[in-house]
């Protein structure tokens, strides 16, 4: 009720009474700048109802289908509910960044998720390509490979990516079906070691080309 009242709203007021307090609210008297004051107060307090972005966007899986990088777990240096920090720490959700493909413009968020394991790299990791396809000859499931700053591949234009991604530009995110991050990889060097992270979050038994795949597996096109 702190905002009603800081706006001068009351009990019995008409329509136009409470239009009138608000077409006055920027006034230069100091009664509006009263109100100004208690306003901006009220909008304060609920800050942790309507705009806890750290509870909305933040939360992060601990265990389950993840695999650790063996690097520390980001701290908050804000108020953790309040605030997000974006991350590809392992568990943590995919942070938004907006690239181009073509000339449409589009988020990380566009690129992965929707049903499919997305890898995302960059420059100088092609390794990955070929490390995907080991996975899905592992475990009977597709990965995808989307290459950000690659020649044919997305554009990070404002480098926004490139500054939220936490490894390097040969590296990978491996991104879930729900948005979440499964693993990353700082280089290229780690490539190799994909299709056994691909068993480990599936938590499935290998797929052997030949025999019947899992049941949920959708075999590389």
């Amino acid at each position: 009720m702190g905002i009603p009242q800081a706006l001068g709203f009351a009990d019995g007021q008409s329509a136009e009474e409470q239009w009138h307090l608000l077409e006055t609210l920027h006034d230069e008297t100091p009664e509006a700048e009263k109100r100004r004051a208690a306003l901006a107060a009220a909008t304060a307090a609920i800050h942790g109802q309507a705009n806890a972005h750290g509870v909305e966007l933040g939360y992060r899986y601990r265990t389950g289908a993840t695999v650790p990088d063996h690097t520390p777990e980001p701290v908050q240096d804000r108020d953790p509910e309040l605030y997000y920090r974006a991350t590809t720490w392992p568990g943590a959700r995919l942070p938004h960044a907006w690239l181009e493909n073509g000339r449409r413009r589009c988020s990380t968020l566009d690129v992965t998720g929707q049903g499919r394991f997305v890898l995302l790299t960059g420059p100088g990791g092609e390794r990955w390509h070929e490390a995907a396809r080991e996975a899905a000859l592992l475990t009977g499931l597709h990965v995808t490979v989307r290459g950000i700053g690659t020649r044919g591949g997305l554009r990070d234009p404002y480098g926004t990516w490139a500054a939220l991604r936490e490894v390097e530009a040969s590296g990978a995110v491996l991104v879930r079906p729900d948005g979440h991050v499964a693993w990353r990889a700082a280089d290229s060097g780690h490539a190799g070691e994909l299709p056994q992270v691909m068993a480990t979050v599936l938590a499935t038994p290998p797929h052997h080309p030949g025999g019947e795949p899992p049941p949920t597996a959708r075999p590389a096109p």
